[in-house]
């Protein structure tokens, strides 16, 4: 499992669309804004909506469920990737950072859908997220 979530966060990096990325975080909606707390670095930074970068995200753990996969015993993570992106008068466009690497990684054969989460209101952010479903199997011990 750990796997998918390294190869997500490597085609994420590699993309180079997200500047300001998080990796794999802690999320929290206990403000208007969502944000991540960063896991990775053993530094709890602080990932959203940030001046001083155009784009801006992280990803994390949403769910995780049972599933048959080819008659197997399989399991689903949905990850979720939260993007940021800075409103600006010349970029008119204003979710093309999270169109952009809905595209990429689906290019990657990566199962992905993006949306709008219209209750988040960012004055000063376009905020869109992309979940990604990604499957696996138990490792036999």
């Amino acid at each position: 499992m750990i796997k998918n979530l390294t190869t997500l966060n490597t085609a994420i990096e590699n993309s180079c669309l997200i500047e300001n990325w998080g990796k794999e975080c802690i999320n929290k909606t206990d403000q208007e804004i969502p944000y991540g707390i960063g896991v990775s670095d053993g530094q709890e930074n602080i990932f959203s909506s940030n001046d001083s970068f155009t784009t801006s995200g992280y990803m994390y753990l949403d769910d995780l469920l049972t599933t048959d996969i080819n008659g197997q015993l399989g399991y689903q993570k949905n990850i979720i990737i939260n993007v940021f992106q800075a409103k600006s008068n010349e970029l008119m466009d204003s979710y093309q950072t999270a169109i952009d690497l809905h595209q990429y990684l689906t290019q990657r054969k990566y199962d992905v859908r993006i949306s709008l989460n219209k209750s988040v209101k960012c004055e000063f952010c376009y905020f869109a997220f992309l979940t990604v479903n990604l499957r696996t199997f138990p490792t036999c011990l």
